[in-house]
């Protein structure tokens, strides 16, 4: 029997200990510096006797040889050092191709029989212990000393039949020079991210309700147009105000490195409006501690994104959305704080291009501009 350190542990410091986080069964160790050289005989397959015999002969270990063992045997119980060929190993191996964050994230949100978990009237209690010590983060971002643009009233009537809005759409990633219409941009705003209604949760505060669903009625995603050819308003990034629906003036001006922004797609920059989607985190933090909302932050994207194609489709406009981005550069173009408000998507809205008009969805396999 062959043993090596597992490669589904991730280590961290906490309050000065070193922690061993087995993010496959969902527990925590604090790990002695006195085990680093044990642990550093198993980087590879080896048997423990064979280890056992180096660390004596090495002699920079203060254990004697049944203390070692013993170690070894605990270590080998808790699953930091793992059997070759063990089933377990074996099975995960599937997730190298996406390298360890990504099993990590997975596995760690993974809820499992153990993981203990409030009911509803549970968690509501305690959010309303919760809210009389620390309050609760605003449901609207807004802007102080910046300009801010109202918008024109959307429309809300336009003869299309809803089957017709769905079986229509599609991706578009190729524009005419047309421009959008002031009103067209804020119907699709008012539509995809637009307080429909506000409820006022007893005890709790209050809660959003938009076209889209939110994890706990949360809406953590916040939207920033970059307006390239809007009819009536200037070329520049703004902020969508969703309490006033308006636009808050972040910069006005072209920006040279939207293509870099989108991590090299270059049809982004022929797009009319592009949205750059983020999440304010703080919101469903606070009403849930459990790392797995993370997850339904992501849902809250793709939520938005297919509404956010569904209105393109029935204003008859084309709209693509994209979750490939140079998140550093998006962050320092958008202003946020990457602590607080993190970076999720682009949607991009524009008029058809005539040759997607003429060849239609077939466009897109014939080599788009």
């Amino acid at each position: 029997m062959k043993l090596k350190v597992s490669e589904n542990i991730i280590h961290f410091w906490k309050n000065g200990h070193l922690m061993v986080d087995d993010f496959i069964r969902h527990e925590q160790y604090s790990l002695e510096p006195s085990m680093f050289p044990i642990l550093s005989s198993f980087k590879e397959w080896i048997d423990p006797k064979e280890a056992s015999l180096k660390l004596q002969q090495e002699g920079n270990i203060k254990f004697k040889e049944q203390e070692i063992a013993d170690i070894i045997k605990a270590l080998k119980e808790v699953h930091i050092l793992v059997e070759e060929n063990n089933e377990e190993n074996l099975k995960l191996s599937n997730w190298k191709e996406w390298g360890t964050p990504a099993k990590y994230f997975h596995f760690n949100t993974r809820l499992l029989h153990k993981d203990n978990y409030l009911d509803v009237n549970q968690d509501y209690d305690r959010l309303v212990t919760k809210k009389q010590n620390i309050k609760s983060p605003p449901i609207y971002k807004t802007y102080q000393g910046v300009e801010e643009i109202k918008l024109p009233l959307p429309m809300f009537k336009k003869g299309r039949e809803f089957i017709d809005t769905l079986l229509e759409r599609q991706t578009i990633r190729s524009f005419s020079n047309e421009p959008i219409t002031l009103t067209e941009l804020s119907t699709l705003l008012y539509f995809v991210w637009g307080a429909h209604s506000c409820k006022r949760d007893s005890g709790i505060g209050k809660n959003l309700f938009k076209t889209s669903p939110s994890g706990g009625a949360r809406h953590p995603i916040e939207v920033y147009p970059y307006i390239s050819n809007v009819k009536g308003l200037e070329k520049g990034l703004y902020h969508y105000n969703v309490q006033n629906h308006s636009l808050d003036v972040i910069n006005k001006g072209t920006i040279s490195d939207v293509v870099d922004m989108a991590a090299g797609q270059e049809y982004v920059e022929n797009a009319s409006v592009l949205f750059f989607y983020t999440a304010v985190l703080e919101r469903p933090m606070w009403k849930y501690n459990s790392p797995r909302v993370y997850r339904i932050v992501m849902m809250d994207v793709g939520h938005l994104s297919q509404t956010f194609y569904l209105v393109a489709s029935w204003l008859k406009l084309g709209a693509f959305f994209t979750g490939h981005l140079k998140d550093e550069l998006v962050e320092e173009k958008l202003c946020i704080d990457k602590e607080k408000e993190i970076v999720c998507g682009l949607s991009g809205l524009g008029h058809l291009s005539s040759e997607v008009k003429m060849q239609g969805r077939d466009f897109r396999f014939k080599g788009e501009r």
